[in-house]
């Protein structure tokens, strides 16, 4: 989440890595306060001792879709997308794997719709291409009836073109270039009664952004258009570092039942 989890980055996990999530609303929990907003907290699937999988496929070109009204002609239009997932034993009872990966490769096109005059001759509707990339493992280990281990990876690569359109032309977009890569190693210990339990956990996340212009230079902007753009390039680069420990007792007596959460975060 936080840095990482900005639309143009989107989530590091595929959508069938995914077994569920919850979206929390103000009030939250007492683990996810920094929040400003709200929090979508995931889940990923876990291996069992039974193999299973599966795969999905999605197509649509351009005899799919209908012109829109800035259009003259229709473009050439096509997104691709698929994606696979594997789950089992790799020591029955002991030590399970999940893994999942999903493409996806869309020519989408902005329109550049510049007002009247000598501008007229960029007006149309350019390529800005979407390559996406996701790769998710997950190994849980199993030492005992109380105590687990998972570590948990992702790596997403992103490849684009955008930022253009409307009145800005083709030649003041950007390339956009995400590379994010996650671990996390975390240790699950759960009393026998199932009154307390506590999480410990070690995680990296490494984010490196990098847009640039489609044509270097200066910005022109005239009332009716804008060629090239002053605000790239545009490169950053993070690694996060984080220990967490949460710890959750659950206190049953005469007076109802009540939730104890404490914890201590370093990062």
């Amino acid at each position: 989440g936080n840095i990482v989890g900005l639309g143009q980055t989107g989530s590091p996990l595929p959508q069938e890595a995914l077994e569920q999530f919850r979206v929390y609303m103000n009030p939250y929990d007492a683990e996810y306060t920094r929040a400003g907003s709200y929090v979508i907290s995931a889940e990923s699937r876990r291996g069992t001792n039974t193999w299973q999988g599966s795969a999905f496929g999605f197509l649509q070109n351009k005899s799919l879709i209908a012109r829109n009204a800035f259009q003259v002609v229709k473009p050439n239009y096509g997104r691709d997308q698929f994606g696979l997932n594997l789950r089992g034993p790799l020591a029955k009872d002991k030590l399970f794997l999940a893994t999942s990966y999903e493409f996806s490769n869309t020519n989408f096109y902005l329109d550049v719709n510049p007002t009247s005059g000598p501008w007229t001759q960029y007006k149309g509707s350019f390529l800005a291409p979407q390559k996406n990339q996701t790769l998710y493992g997950r190994l849980t280990y199993v030492q005992s009836p109380t105590i687990t281990y998972d570590e948990m990876g992702s790596v997403r690569f992103l490849d684009g073109q955008g930022n253009f359109g409307n009145k800005v032309a083709q030649n003041g977009g950007i390339s956009q270039k995400y590379r994010i890569y996650t671990d996390q190693l975390r240790q699950r210990y759960l009393s026998p009664g199932g009154n307390f339990e506590n999480e410990a956990s070690l995680q990296v996340v490494i984010w490196n952004h990098n847009e640039l212009p489609l044509r270097p230079g200066p910005q022109f902007t005239y009332p009716g258009v804008t060629f090239g753009t002053s605000g790239f390039p545009l490169i950053l680069k993070e690694t996060h570092l984080r220990v967490v420990d949460r710890a959750t007792k659950n206190i049953d007596n005469a007076s109802g039942s009540h939730v104890l959460k404490f914890g201590v975060e370093l990062s």
